[in-house]
């Protein structure tokens, strides 16, 4: 019997092999990964579905055109160079490992949905207050001395409250090149003592950090958002606010129509 089926799948395999073999490179080409990220369109999101205020319902809809980023393999790689809306980027010079990456783009999500609330309720003449405010860590220079992290929220330094980048400036020009900085922290909601080294680069002191404030509110109406855990990055400022803003006053200015756009906002 076994020899049976040995017999048997030796004539299949000699039988077609050129169609096993061609599988197997397809695979391979499909399978081998690239140190490259491929971004592309990645379609469109109603955001409408995404945010959710009190008592209030629109026609229309305002959709976020957003880019995606694929790890690349062979294939994608090729169409890259043949395609013009899809570029490649060596991973070296993102910097930065998927985890974090995926981190500074939440970051940016919520940094762009908190803008967004704060210009289109000030618009609408709606009430905004601050409760609090947020320095998240969004980059980390590759020759810095410190153990913070990607998404680290700056408490204090040394003892002393941060508010601001002004703050940290102010704080570094006190201190020696070379000197060790305790750094406090919210890490994952638990706040934690850290440390930085004080370098000098362009005659400025500094810890070889890039920081965005983000800032939480008080609104009436209400407002609540429910982006996936798969959905991140900046890029859908524009069109969140315009869709807060239609739900916040009474006229439709979607006019019942589907609108799509990009462009991320700041407070401004």
């Amino acid at each position: 019997m076994i020899n049976k089926i040995y017999v048997e799948m030796k004539n299949f395999i000699k039988e077609n092999y050129l169609v096993l073999l061609f599988g197997i490179v397809f695979m391979a080409t499909i399978l081998y990964p690239l140190p490259y990220y491929i971004y592309t369109g990645g379609g469109t999101i109603n955001v409408k579905d995404k945010i959710h205020i009190e008592n209030k319902e629109t026609k229309g809809d305002f959709n976020l055109c957003y880019v995606e980023q694929i790890n690349a393999n062979i294939p994608t790689f090729l169409l890259s160079k043949l395609l013009s809306n899809w570029d490649s980027v060596s991973k070296e010079e993102v910097s930065l490992n998927d985890k974090d990456i995926y981190k500074r783009d939440k970051i940016y999500l919520e940094e762009a949905n908190q803008n967004a609330i704060f210009v289109a309720y000030k618009k609408a003449g709606k009430s905004v207050n601050i409760l609090d405010k947020h320095l998240y860590i969004i980059y980390l220079e590759e020759d810095s001395d410190t153990d913070l992290k990607i998404g680290d929220d700056i408490l204090e330094i040394d003892g002393s409250k941060i508010d601001s980048l002004t703050d940290i400036s102010k704080i570094l020009d006190s201190y020696e090149v070379g000197s060790k900085l305790n750094i406090k922290v919210k890490r994952n909601g638990k706040e934690m003592m850290k440390y930085a080294i004080v370098h000098e680069k362009d005659g400025r002191k500094l810890i070889g950090i890039a920081l965005t404030s983000i800032y939480d509110y008080e609104v009436d109406p209400k407002i609540t958002f429910t982006f996936s855990n798969s959905e991140s990055g900046p890029s859908g400022g524009f069109m969140v606010t315009l869709a807060i803003y239609n739900q916040l006053i009474d006229s439709d200015i979607s006019n019942g129509l589907k609108i799509a756009g990009t462009g991320t906002i700041d407070i401004e």
